[in-house]
C-alpha cells in the first residue's frame, strides 16, 4: 500500500506546475436543491434559438443578481444571451444561443451555468468561458479544508479557486491544478491521508522548482 501511495505522489509531483496562482479566497454556502438543466429550442424572430436552464434557492438567484451584469456581458461574448427570473421560492438562470453556435461554447456554458447554480461566485464559475476547467467532489464530509485550515495553501499550490459547501468541494483552475485537487481531496477521505502532508510536500516542491528557475 505504501508503494502505491509514493507512486501516485510521484505522478503528480512530476506533472506539478511552477507557476503562481491567482486565487480567489471564497466564503461557499450552499443549500440542497436538485436543480438540472433544462434545454428547449424556442423560436426568435429570424431563426430557431436553444436555450438552457437551470433552477436554484432564492438566495443563490438573489446572490446571483449582485453580478448579473457581469454575466451578461461574459457571456454575449460567446454568442449567448442571459436572463434570470425570480419568484418567492426559486430563480432560474437561462442562457440562449444559436442552433450553430459551437459545441465548445454550448459545453462551457452549461458547465458555468452549473457552477452558478451551485453558488459557485461568477467570476469564477465564468473562468471556463476562458479555458479553465472545473470538477465538483461529493465528500459527504463536510468542512474538508476548512476543519484544516488548508484552502488557501491548496489554492496557492494548485492554481485553483476552491468552493466548499456541506459535502461538496468544487474548484476551478488548469487541468493539471484541478486534477490535483480531485486527488487529494479523494486521498483525504476514501485513504485517510491528513491534507497537510499534500500541502507540506507540493509546498516543498514548488520551492525546488523557484530555486532551479533562479539559476536559470
Amino acid at each position: 500500500m505504501a508503494s502505491s501511495s509514493s507512486s501516485v505522489h510521484a505522478q503528480i509531483i512530476d506533472g506539478l506546475s511552477s507557476s503562481e496562482s491567482n486565487s480567489m479566497e471564497t466564503e461557499y454556502n450552499s443549500e440542497p436543491f436538485d436543480g438540472v438543466l433544462f434545454s428547449r429550442e424556442c423560436r426568435s424572430s429570424d431563426e430557431f434559438s436553444i436555450c438552457y436552464s437551470r433552477k436554484f434557492p432564492k438566495s443563490t438567484g438573489q446572490n446571483l443578481q449582485g453580478s448579473l451584469q457581469t454575466v451578461k456581458s461574459t457571456v454575449a461574448l460567446y454568442g449567448f444571451s442571459c436572463e434570470l427570473n425570480m419568484d418567492n421560492w426559486y430563480g432560474e438562470m437561462t442562457f440562449t444561443t444559436s442552433r450553430t453556435n459551437s459545441k465548445e461554447n454550448i459545453d462551457r456554458a452549461t458547465t458555468a451555468l452549473h457552477l452558478l447554480q451551485l453558488n459557485v461566485p461568477a467570476p469564477t464559475a465564468l473562468k471556463v468561458f476562458s479555458g479553465s476547467f472545473s470538477d465538483i467532489i461529493l465528500t459527504g464530509n463536510p468542512g474538508l479544508c476548512s476543519r484544516f485550515s488548508i484552502e488557501p495553501d491548496l489554492e496557492r499550490v494548485a492554481s485553483c479557486d476552491i468552493c466548499m459547501g456541506e459535502g461538496i468541494v468544487i474548484f476551478v483552475g488548469s487541468s493539471q491544478g484541478v486534477k490535483m485537487v480531485r486527488q487529494i481531496v479523494q486521498d483525504c477521505i476514501v485513504h485517510n491521508v491528513h491534507p497537510v502532508r499534500w500541502v507540506t510536500t507540493f509546498k516543498r516542491v514548488l520551492a525546488m522548482k523557484r530555486l532551479e528557475a533562479l539559476r536559470l
